[in-house]
């Protein structure tokens, strides 16, 4: 059995430390949780206000990340009306259980 709370701590660590390795301060708080029968599915997203390290955050999350689970990740541009556009990187990891 997983222990989810260990297991966000050690998700958010992740992201969090690579942010900040990439001089991005804007940090994640927060992982969200799906609980399925045979699986949990564990749910994140960033975000990249320096265009020049989106590649290079996005494939060190990607190295990761991949090790906890099956990852899924992508990002997208946000441009929001009233403050500095940014990339979302948005990241779903899946964990089967025995």
């Amino acid at each position: 059995m997983i222990d989810k709370a260990k297991f966000k701590e050690d998700i958010l660590k992740i992201c969090n430390d690579i942010l900040e390795k990439n001089g991005e301060y804007n940090l994640m708080e927060e992982i969200s949780v799906m609980n399925m029968s045979s699986k949990i599915i564990f749910l994140g997203s960033l975000k990249v206000f320096d265009e020049s390290k989106i590649s290079t955050i996005n494939n060190e999350l990607t190295k990761s990340l991949e090790k906890l689970g099956k990852l899924t990740i992508k990002h997208q541009r946000v441009v929001p009306c009233c403050s500095l556009p940014f990339e979302q990187i948005s990241f779903q990891i899946t964990v089967f259980e025995d």
